[in-house]
């Protein structure tokens, strides 16, 4: 069995270097990326798609799984929530908080 792992395509959040809402979607740019991966992947054989339930996630998913396969969305694919820094700029966080799991 061989599994193939994609991360989703630039979000506004990665562009602009804040921490993202669950809510965001791609860029034009991240709409490209995903485009390119899915020429880069054309070839390869697979079975189904797991995918993460964010909206950034699901997106990517739909341009790249070009052979319409079945498509499983897995809440424990989902990244952790940046609770209180989400929408705070990368540039200036706390570190530690973003670590810490019990932050809200």
């Amino acid at each position: 069995m061989k599994v193939y792992i994609a991360r989703h395509g630039q979000t506004t959040a990665n562009q602009l270097s804040y921490h993202g809402f669950k809510n965001d979607d791609l860029t034009e740019l991240g709409i490209k990326q995903a485009k390119e991966l899915k020429e880069k992947i054309r070839n390869i054989d697979y079975d189904i798609v797991i995918c993460s339930p964010l909206i950034r996630a699901i997106h990517t998913c739909k341009i790249i799984n070009i052979k319409e396969k079945e498509t499983i969305i897995d809440n424990r694919l989902e990244e952790r929530n940046a609770g209180n820094l989400s929408g705070k700029s990368r540039k200036k966080e706390n570190r530690e908080e973003y670590w810490n799991y019990y932050t809200s």
